[in-house]
């Protein structure tokens, strides 16, 4: 990367044969893209640098945001019927080729160093989803940013742990 934040292809290693171009460019951080049924490219913006998330289409014309507002780090876009579902802190949106943005899942606990992820919809017909956890080791450090706005928010062991060795203060 260079000091401005971007990648250089001539710094991607390739296997003979291969090539590689920015297809498309202006974009701050993007993290999911998907292909409509009907051929439309969609992008998600993390929105990690803005404050918001963003749901983007690229076109010939340039990128037009579809809808914005989403709660950081976007993580994660997919289509199902005519609705874009979009997976933000805490909440799954459903989002309209119009940009009308409705809540359909909200307070999933997401305040940590992990989020809920990007839905899939299975041949069942009901939508999936992955929840983090707040931390990766089942303890806080004084490291996580998000500690001070969420005092009490902690993961939940599955069974009774105790924790041996070094004890952690917050």
């Amino acid at each position: 990367m260079d000091r401005e934040g971007t990648t250089n292809p001539g710094d991607i290693a390739l296997k003979g044969g291969y090539r590689i171009e920015a297809a498309v460019k202006g974009f701050q951080h993007p993290i999911s893209l998907l292909f409509t049924a009907s051929g439309r490219l969609i992008v998600g913006e993390a929105g990690v640098a803005t404050g918001y998330g963003r749901v983007i289409e690229v076109t010939r014309q340039g990128n037009k945001v579809i809808a914005e507002g989403f709660e950081p780090p976007l993580t994660g876009i997919n289509q199902y019927g005519s609705k874009i579902y979009v997976s933000h802190r805490g909440k799954i949106t459903a989002v309209t080729i119009d940009g009308e943005k409705e809540d359909i899942l909200t307070g999933l606990p997401s305040h940590g160093d992990h989020h809920n992820n990007k839905v899939v919809f299975g041949r069942d017909d009901k939508m999936y989803f992955g929840q983090g956890t707040a931390t990766n080791s089942g303890v806080v450090g004084k490291d996580s940013g998000w500690l001070k706005v969420f005092r009490y928010f902690h993961d939940y062991p599955g069974q009774d742990i105790t924790l041996n060795g070094q004890n952690f203060k917050v």
